[in-house]
């Protein structure tokens, strides 16, 4: 279920603006600062990550209280490859499968966690304890699973619960990881993980 995200992978990111406000900076659309990072379907209030979209239609239907809102919608891509889980389907393992076995009991946690984690959840600013199952596993997967090679995962790639086409990614990434300057392409020897190539905005 570990796949490897090449450089240049592409995801939008979208906010939503109220009355006055602009968004056109990098920073300004990428990870919210740790003070500021309010809590989401992975991670808990002041835990920073990176979430995006692999189409704009799915950036909206994750973020938007309203399709008409306004809002503005950033391009980002991958400075380097990553790792990442891939959760956008379920493992299926037979418990006839003597081969595969010892995987039974994790297909089935799988299986449970994709269910909860597809819940639908109000885009609203209460606390949802709905959230809490899908944080603490996914705390688990950033701190302590690792690939063959014993390196850590960079992010979670699953299916979105609002655009049950698409698909969403979470990254485990800051703003001090976004390139704050804006470019047309990837810089391969950059520092930081993330740059944003593009923004739109929606009035």
């Amino acid at each position: 279920m570990i796949r490897k995200l090449p450089q240049g992978t592409e995801f939008y990111r979208c906010r939503e603006k109220k009355p006055g406000e602009n968004f056109a900076e990098p920073r300004e659309l990428g990870p919210a600062p740790r003070q500021f990072a309010a809590q989401n379907r992975m991670s808990p209030a002041g835990i920073p990550m990176f979430y995006g979209a692999e189409e704009q239609k799915t950036a909206r239907a994750e973020t938007l209280k309203k399709p008409s809102a306004r809002h503005a919608m950033g391009r980002f891509a991958l400075t380097r490859a990553a790792k990442v889980l891939d959760i956008t389907s379920s493992p299926t393992v037979s418990i006839f499968d003597s081969r595969r076995a010892h995987l039974y009991d994790w297909a089935l946690f799988m299986h449970q966690f994709l269910n909860d984690f597809r819940k639908r959840i109000e885009k609203d600013e209460r606390v949802h304890i709905d959230y809490v199952p899908t944080q603490i596993v996914t705390e688990y997967f950033r701190a302590y699973m690792k690939d063959r090679k014993g390196s850590p995962i960079g992010g979670i790639l699953y299916r979105s619960a609002s655009n049950t086409q698409g698909k969403c990614i979470v990254l485990f990434a800051e703003d001090a990881d976004v390139d704050p300057t804006m470019r047309s392409e990837v810089n391969p020897d950059s520092r930081f993980l993330l740059q944003m190539l593009s923004v739109e905005q929606y009035d």
